[in-house]
């Protein structure tokens, strides 16, 4: 027997996701992983491609770079908004299971993540713009996908951050599997994945023994069920279009203005922002601009993930609340100007022998211990 309030998840789901079958997990990497095996088990490929930069769980089957104690060979990591990454998905086709896309990452990110902070330079890509350029990039690899016979899948953990109805509605594009994650609960550990009938079926009709093995314990919790319920219920209300859309009338005005406060104030800094996403952006060349989140922590802001460029808004956020942000952002850019973090004179200093020098001395130690050289 099934809970009423569960069927009437389900069938929200299938009608905002537009898709026909729906299973529930625990968290979002979990939801990616049973998306990542359904494309295995029915393509019987091995690859999965993910896009540089985009993040997946903590799953080490999709992880990429620090934190992942594996090499996972299984998974191949394409450059985003490149040609070339169309043509090796068409060329290595009979090997990819499925492609992973985060459409998040049409925020544009980049130009603040820790890999660029050195360059510095005036030329900034996120907000609404990046997003435009994206829409094409999507389209480009569904395509891609549709004419390689790849399914694409859109992982969706921060649900409705585009809008009440996701990245499809939000890009025009269609996934062939959507996986969303805590945000459709409230804030309650869950995971959701919508696709096709083909795609989501467990069994494999040519051969009854074989099977696709995805469950879950605490799954259809009744507890993030009712929360659920509430969540999916308000999301498709006109008071959620009202308050998504003020919330992002509101962020794009202070955007406005806190640019214009920074270059009256001579900072070199900007903000770029999209509803309740955004990024502050260096202009400066500088390898310590990463020590900008210590001043702004000590004015009161904390910003969770410390050298990824990425922040959130609470959709509450009124037009004091930006203000006061504003104020924060200043006064820790003025402070750590006049500490001579940005030195406007200094050359670029090469970061390659900093990080290539532990790199070898890391793994040569490996391969000698491998071969009984190490002493």
């Amino acid at each position: 027997p099934m809970h009423p309030v569960v069927t009437e998840n389900i069938e929200m789901l299938l009608n905002i996701f537009r898709k026909e079958e729906v299973s529930f997990h625990m968290s979002g990497t979990e939801a990616v992983m049973c998306a990542v095996q359904q494309v295995r088990f029915h393509t019987g490929r091995p690859l999965i491609a993910v896009f540089k930069g985009a993040y997946h769980g903590w799953w080490d089957g999709v992880m990429q770079g620090a934190g992942n104690p594996r090499f996972n060979f299984d998974c191949i990591v394409l450059k985003d908004k490149c040609p070339a990454s169309l043509e090796l998905l068409k060329m290595r086709a009979s090997e990819i299971a499925g492609v992973l896309v985060n459409p998040i990452s049409g925020m544009g990110w980049g130009p603040t993540v820790t890999a660029s902070l050195a360059s510095g330079g005036d030329k900034v890509t996120a907000g609404p713009e990046s997003f435009d350029r994206f829409r094409k990039w999507l389209s480009q690899i569904r395509e891609t996908c549709t004419a390689s016979g790849v399914p694409l899948i859109f992982d969706e953990t921060w649900a409705f951050q585009l809008g009440p109805g996701g990245a499809q509605d939000f890009y025009g594009v269609d996934a062939d599997i959507v996986t969303i994650g805590k945000a459709v609960g409230g804030g309650h550990a869950v995971g959701v994945v919508c696709g096709s009938h083909r795609l989501m079926e467990r069994r494999d009709p040519d051969r009854p023994m074989r099977v696709s093995f995805v469950v879950g314990t605490f799954k259809g919790s009744p507890m993030v069920m009712g929360s659920m319920n509430a969540v999916l219920k308000w999301v498709r209300s006109s008071d959620a279009a009202a308050e998504f859309n003020g919330m992002r009338d509101r962020v794009a005005a202070w955007v406005e203005v806190c640019n214009k406060t920074f270059s009256t104030e001579g900072l070199p800094l900007s903000v770029a922002a999209y509803r309740n996403m955004w990024c502050i952006c260096y202009h400066q060349k500088s390898v310590y601009n990463f020590l900008f989140h210590c001043y702004l922590r000590d004015a009161g802001l904390q910003l969770v993930w410390v050298g990824t460029g990425k922040a959130l808004l609470n959709i509450e956020f009124s037009e004091q609340d930006l203000e006061r942000l504003t104020g924060m952002i200043v006064s820790s850019a003025k402070q750590f100007k006049a500490d001579g973090w940005w030195y406007e004179e200094a050359s670029t200093p090469s970061l390659l022998p900093l990080v290539l020098g532990p790199t070898l001395k890391y793994h040569s130690s490996h391969i000698l211990k491998m071969f009984g050289l190490s002493k």
